[in-house]
């Protein structure tokens, strides 16, 4: 066995549902009777930590963090087969990812987005940002004037976006490996506080072209999906930033192109809030509420 192929199976092993399986049976040896939250990455607990507190500020919950979606869902699946008080109380969150893999359980919740950061990113988020951050709280021709014009730039960059999008959703579908994508947002499109472009100077590389055949069938599923479901998050929530960045600036400038007047008030830490605080500005998942419900009287 090679090195390679050794660092692959240590890996994967790490993927295994059992690895979960472990970790829930030592945290039930120290706390039995706990709510157990288990989630894809380390990613996902401040958002959802903000979340189920804003349902229900009495919850609490042990959490446990996964490797991924494909683990998770197996876990999960798996639970209901092994003894009942081990998987009593135990609740799990995956994304929605451009895979098929879906739970068979009613203990996970599917989150109607590619992923966390997707849910981050809505015109509510920068509204609240606006305020709080921007200190446009006296003025809401201002406020809704920014929202609208960043409600544009998402569009712009859905459009820009497009074509690496698509790949990344192909690859997915098609089982094609992806051999290098951008790892910044910044690498494939140009973000200014007005507009944005595609920059074509990264894109996403397949381990094989697609036929035209493969890309007729895949591109009206594609351009079907909600904007939730089409972008990838880490590339949606990098945008956010950038374009943050970018108003943060204009804000500061003594003729601003997208505010009426210079707002030196601007705070620079807009583009860096965490997860979590994004999360409390965000509105809630379609559907979390009535899975928290139930978690509540499981």
């Amino acid at each position: 066995m090679t090195h390679t192929d050794l660092a692959e199976k240590l890996r994967d092993s790490r993927k295994s549902p059992g690895v979960l399986k472990s970790k829930l049976i030592s945290l039930r040896g120290r706390r039995p009777d706990v709510i157990v939250c288990v989630f894809e990455g380390p990613q996902d607990l401040g958002p959802y930590s903000a979340w189920l507190s804003k349902i229900d500020p009495r919850l609490t919950f042990a959490p446990l963090i996964g490797a991924g979606k494909e683990q998770v869902v197996a876990f999960a699946d798996n639970l209901d087969s092994v003894d009942a008080k081990l998987g009593f109380n135990v609740f799990c969150f995956v994304d929605s990812d451009y895979d098929r893999v879906q739970p068979s359980n009613e203990r996970t919740f599917v989150l109607a987005a590619y992923s966390i950061e997707n849910a981050l990113v809505g015109p509510e988020v920068i509204e609240s940002l606006l305020v709080d951050e921007f200190g446009i709280h006296d003025d809401s021709d201002e406020c809704a004037r920014q929202v609208d014009g960043y409600k544009r730039c998402m569009e712009d960059f859905d459009a820009a976006a497009h074509d690496v999008h698509f790949k990344l959703f192909a690859g997915r579908r098609l089982k094609i490996r992806v051999l290098s994508k951008p790892d910044d947002v910044t690498d494939f499109v140009v973000i200014a506080v007005d507009t944005v472009l595609p920059s074509n100077t990264a894109s996403v590389v397949l381990n094989r072209p697609l036929t035209s055949e493969e890309e007729a069938s895949l591109w009206q599923e594609f351009t079907l999906l909600p904007m939730q479901l089409r972008q990838r998050g880490k590339y949606a929530l990098g945008f956010m930033r950038k374009w943050l960045t970018r108003l943060t600036e204009d804000a500061g400038q003594a003729t601003p192109v997208a505010f009426r007047r210079r707002l030196p008030r601007a705070a620079h830490a807009a583009p860096h809030v965490t997860l979590r605080d994004l999360a409390l500005r965000a509105s809630l998942p379609a559907g979390l509420s009535d899975f928290v419900e139930r978690m509540s009287v499981a």
